[in-house]
């Protein structure tokens, strides 16, 4: 995907809800109202940095970018069975909605409100603007995720927009790749399929290692 296809990450502001969707995007606001508001009631005494410092490495590489969001997308995918729980039921084609909160979250980066905040915004107005340019350019889940997750970190001012372009047309030459990630970790001990090869092979590798320091 090149940018006139796919848009620009935007650390702008998202139009106004209503009615619980966004300025009539349509787009879903998978966290409601009643599980955003206790957010902001349980953090509302958090006291936000001006400079947004990660406490987690950025990666340096694009293969690092693509092993650290197939691992990101497997965090989102552990909340589905939660959504019926909140009266929000959604699948992995709405896990994009998650991604700001699972890169504040793989950062270490405290969930406050600002930051939340800034987050959000800049991955929703990014997928927003992107849809507008190309409806089918983040139909895949995982790219989809791959994106806000990037535009969350240009939002939070850790990627700046070309070094997320970079990492986000490496994630789209390498979609395949990234699915094969996801599925091997949902099933780690299953073998590795051909034509994967040795590149995916260690790839695989550095997702395991990356979850065992996670715990």
């Amino acid at each position: 995907m090149n940018m006139s296809a796919r848009g620009s990450f935007a650390a702008v502001k998202l139009p106004e809800r209503t009615n619980g969707q966004l300025g009539g995007t349509g787009v879903l606001d998978l966290i409601g109202h009643r599980t955003a508001s206790a957010f902001e009631q349980i953090h509302q005494n958090n006291k936000d940095a001006r400079t947004v410092k990660p406490k987690e490495p950025v990666p340096v590489t694009e293969e690092g970018w693509l092993v650290e969001i197939a691992a990101a997308y497997e965090d989102a995918r552990e909340a589905i069975p939660f959504g019926a729980a909140l009266g929000e039921p959604f699948g992995e084609t709405e896990l994009f909605h998650l991604a700001p909160v699972v890169a504040l979250k793989c950062r270490g980066i405290p969930r406050t409100r600002r930051n939340m905040r800034r987050a959000t915004e800049a991955a929703l107005a990014s997928y927003i603007a992107t849809r507008d340019a190309n409806p089918h350019s983040l139909d895949n889940p995982a790219v989809a995720f791959a994106f806000c997750y990037l535009a969350s970190h240009h939002g939070l001012e850790i990627l700046s927009e070309s070094r997320a372009d970079t990492v986000i047309d490496y994630v789209e030459r390498n979609r395949r790749s990234l699915v094969r990630l996801i599925n091997q970790g949902r099933k780690p001990n299953s073998p590795l399929q051909p034509p994967a090869g040795a590149r995916l092979r260690e790839l695989l590798k550095k997702l395991k290692e990356l979850r065992a320091r996670r715990g």
